[in-house]
């Protein structure tokens, strides 16, 4: 739900969270909307989609220019996604949800927020959400790998 109450993706074209969309080519996720913001992660890295600001920062796209850019055919949603996911693609998804969202390391933490967090179309996309234990414990060891891998 948006601040003013609606549904993103109903009236104002914005695609619904955990939509597929192809930006230059390129699969992402639409994981979140963020205040005025869209977060995206490439699902061939994991990483989010950044740009550069006008006034050089970077930081995540408006919902702005994410319409813009689909208008402009330079990003596409990809109509049929609902694909049959694997367990461990639902596990990323839920763990970069509690990522964007900056929820904490906990399996009560993780609970309640995906209490009200895995809304009916999440369900209809993933079934319901994976136990928190198996969340915590997967989370934990992405950044475990990363700490280990660090890329350059």
């Amino acid at each position: 739900m948006r601040d003013d109450g609606s549904e993103p993706g109903k009236s104002d074209g914005r695609p619904a969270v955990g939509s597929l969309m192809d930006l230059h080519t390129v699969r992402h996720r639409l994981v979140a909307y963020v205040a005025r913001r869209v977060l995206m992660i490439d699902l061939r890295v994991h990483v989010p989609w950044l740009i550069q600001d006008g006034n050089g920062s970077i930081q995540l796209p408006t919902t702005v220019r994410m319409l813009e850019m689909m208008r402009s055919g330079e990003a596409r949603l990809v109509e049929d996604a609902t694909p049959d996911f694997t367990p461990t693609e639902k596990l990323r998804f839920q763990i970069d949800m509690l990522d964007a969202h900056g929820i904490r390391q906990g399996d009560k933490t993780i609970w309640r927020f995906l209490a009200t967090a895995w809304t009916p179309d999440l369900v209809a996309r993933f079934g319901p959400h994976d136990d928190p234990w198996r969340i915590r414990r997967w989370r934990a060891a992405l950044r475990s790998d990363a700490k280990q891998h660090p890329s350059s």
